[in-house]
């Protein structure tokens, strides 16, 4: 008996999408005869799935697919901490599992007779190619043959994992703003700062210490505290008017992240900070008057007004107050904003409706990060050459409910 592994998922595929695995057995033409797919993660057994050869005669495959039983071990890898720009660095946007192939013949069950190690990673594919997103756009055929290998995460490898403008990041003094890398070949970077001015000139330079990157994602925080600490002084003071921060590492050093800091006091601006198409956590800024509204659930019964009081039955008690005739028990608080963004560029805009898609996204209040959900259930794309100048209007919805006292 043995078993041939025809067809893996791709190296560095989507968790999101199928990941269908092909096997072949000498033994597919035996009685009661079935597949065997042992998944394991983490050296546990998590999952046995026996599967009927396809219909095909002698060419009878066992086809799988890992992705719905695999997905279930993806968690929340959002971890920020204070200090240093370097705020996490794990393995955790993938789940490692391995697929153990074996074969069932007349109740008989045969284990492991070949086996592989795969990986599946937390991000998913766009409506086309990268970068295409209207009809018409890009260059050249699209190669549907093609599409799966470039839509790969490892396009990404040793460069951040974002689709926004990361040339044009507004942000206020004193907010703080992530971003993730994917390391591949850099372990070990120095982090570099630039103050610049107006026209993007650069009026200073600094760097710190060697940060050490020894997980495949690692999350950033680039905001002033935090670059500060890194550097050891307040290289970036309310003063500044924008900096770029790159990774250096031996003759590499990454794109610049360009942050441009504004003043917005007349606004009350709100950080949100979200779980992007590619895996990683991104920062926007909501600048312009953002307002919040509440909205109670009231649970009540009736009840009589009049209640037996010693010998009598009386509406009114000793306090001169009027008996209640409605009781409410329970009142639940829901909290929503309505967030409203200064003007952004069409390829922020583009980039946005990732946020809108979000399944994971945090509001920080005062250093605090509260899960929200947002409550739009449509986004429109806008192009700079018909809509000009505009911004993004968004409602969410608090994941914390109060209650006032109960009864």
């Amino acid at each position: 008996m043995a078993i041939t592994i025809n067809s893996v998922p791709a190296l560095m595929a989507s968790i999101h999408d199928d990941a269908w695995f092909v096997v072949s057995s000498n033994n597919k033409l035996s009685p009661n005869f079935k597949y065997v797919f042992d998944t394991y993660v983490s050296g546990a057994i998590i999952s046995r799935v026996k599967i009927q050869p396809t219909p095909t005669g002698s060419n009878s495959y066992g086809v799988f697919n890992s992705a719905p039983i695999v997905r279930n071990y993806m968690g929340n890898y959002f971890k920020p901490v204070e200090g240093s720009p370097l705020q996490h660095t794990s393995n955790e946007i993938k789940v490692n599992y391995q697929v153990r192939f074996g074969e069932e013949v007349s109740g008989t069950i045969t284990t492991n007779l070949a086996s592989g190690n795969y990986a599946g990673y937390n991000y998913y594919s766009p409506l086309f190619f990268d970068g295409i997103l209207l009809l018409g756009g890009g260059q050249g055929d699209l190669l549907l043959s093609e599409q799966n290998e470039n839509l790969l995460i490892s396009n990404y490898s040793d460069d951040w994992i974002t689709e926004r403008d990361i040339s044009n990041v507004v942000m206020e003094f004193g907010k703080r703003v992530f971003v993730s890398f994917l390391r591949n070949e850099i372990t070990t970077a120095n982090i570099k700062v630039q103050k610049i001015d107006g026209s993007g000139a650069v009026l200073a330079t600094a760097s710190g210490a060697l940060v050490s990157m020894t997980g495949e994602f690692n999350l950033f925080e680039f905001g002033e505290s935090s670059i500060n600490t890194y550097l050891g002084s307040a290289f970036i003071d309310e003063n500044t008017h924008g900096y770029k921060v790159t990774l250096v590492s031996g003759l590499i050093e990454t794109n610049p992240i360009i942050i441009y800091l504004k003043c917005y006091e007349r606004t009350n601006p709100v950080n949100v900070h979200f779980l992007n198409r590619l895996g990683g956590w991104d920062t926007f800024s909501f600048n312009l008057v953002n307002k919040r509204a509440t909205s109670f659930e009231r649970r009540s019964y009736r009840k009589s007004i009049y209640q037996l009081d010693g010998s009598q039955m009386k509406n009114n008690d000793i306090y001169n107050r009027f008996n209640e005739s409605t009781i409410n028990f329970s009142i639940e608080h829901k909290d929503t904003f309505k967030l409203i963004s200064d003007y952004i560029n069409e390829e922020d805009n583009n980039w946005l409706a990732q946020l809108v898609a979000s399944p994971n996204v945090y509001m920080e209040v005062r250093g605090a990060y509260f899960p929200i959900t947002i409550t739009d259930t449509n986004y429109q794309y806008k192009t700079e050459s018909a809509d000009q100048l505009f911004n993004l209007e968004m409602n969410i919805e608090v994941s914390k409910y109060l209650n006032s006292q109960y009864r």
